[in-house]
């Protein structure tokens, strides 16, 4: 190859530079996405084939999620790395992923508290039959945990690593961040005002990652997050409702406390979420490879 052609593609380190890297998972990725896009939206018969509007969720969450898996292993291909080498290989990856869940839980159950505590919101029973709470309780694990999954290894996986590798950490941390939000724009209910919220929680979660060098307390922290907001709380993921839930939520006021009708944007989701980026970037993480 030619010396000066050389140096566009390649660094000094003789592997493929972060751009070009990016460049090959994208496309990766998209040699899986678009043919199941064009399956999900042209062709009703995998809606009648699954059954349900939630199992056509579940069913393209995990093939996202396999479409992911794919494309980092193209991606880590190209830059001659291990697989696990994008945030992945962690020897404390279960507990981890349980002080992920743990954090998750507890942070979006503080959310929904203040609202309460401050007579925005009434929680009661669900009025659902149990054995249907249940079932809807199994299906929302079967669509939200891949799909959580998924959501980190897209935006926090390969493509936040060659980011860092390419731009630095606060520029990915800020690229990523607003691709996080950019990809939720097309959700019910998400209009700009919503937007800042979603961009402070994909930032908390890239922030752990790149400090951490692991992806697992993330996937923890998303995956409790949304179900815990869901199906314990019953209130809309993201403007998406999943079904029967323990609780059943009534509002009682719009506002600063229930950010309208989305409560990850309200103001105490802006506290805890802004307070956790900076408790993440000083934490002295024992930071894996």
């Amino acid at each position: 190859m030619i010396p000066a052609l050389r140096t566009v593609f390649f660094g000094s380190d003789l592997r493929l530079r972060s751009g070009w890297a990016v460049a090959v998972w994208l496309g990766a990725f998209a040699c899986v996405a678009a043919p199941v896009y064009v399956a999900l939206t042209r062709f009703a018969a995998i809606p009648r084939w699954i059954g349900s509007e939630l199992g056509v969720l579940g069913f393209a969450a995990w093939l996202r999620l396999l479409g992911a898996l794919f494309a980092t292993w193209v991606g880590c291909a190209a830059v001659r790395q291990r697989f696990g080498d994008a945030y992945g290989h962690d020897r404390h990856a279960v507990a981890r992923v349980i002080t992920g869940l743990a954090l998750g839980a507890a942070a979006i159950s503080a959310v929904v508290a203040v609202a309460w505590a401050m007579g925005s919101l009434e929680i009661r029973p669900s009025h659902t039959p149990l054995a249907e709470v249940l079932r809807s309780g199994g299906l929302q694990a079967l669509v939200l945990f891949p799909g959580s999954a998924a959501e980190e290894l897209i935006v926090h996986g390969f493509l936040l690593q060659q980011l860092v590798r390419g731009t630095g950490r606060i520029a990915a941390i800020a690229l990523t961040s607003s691709l996080f939000a950019l990809a939720h724009i097309g959700n019910p209910g998400l209009g700009f005002m919503v937007l800042p919220n979603v961009a402070l929680f994909g930032a908390l979660l890239a922030v752990v990652t790149v400090r951490s060098g692991s992806l697992w307390l993330a996937v923890g922290f998303h995956i409790a997050w949304n179900y815990t907001l869901g199906f314990i709380w019953g209130s809309s993921i993201s403007g998406l409702h999943f079904g029967g839930s323990l609780l059943e939520q009534v509002q009682r006021a719009t506002g600063p406390w229930t950010g309208g009708n989305f409560i990850e944007a309200s103001l105490q989701s802006w506290v805890i979420l802004t307070a956790g980026i900076f408790i993440a970037g000083f934490w002295p993480w024992k930071r894996e490879a």
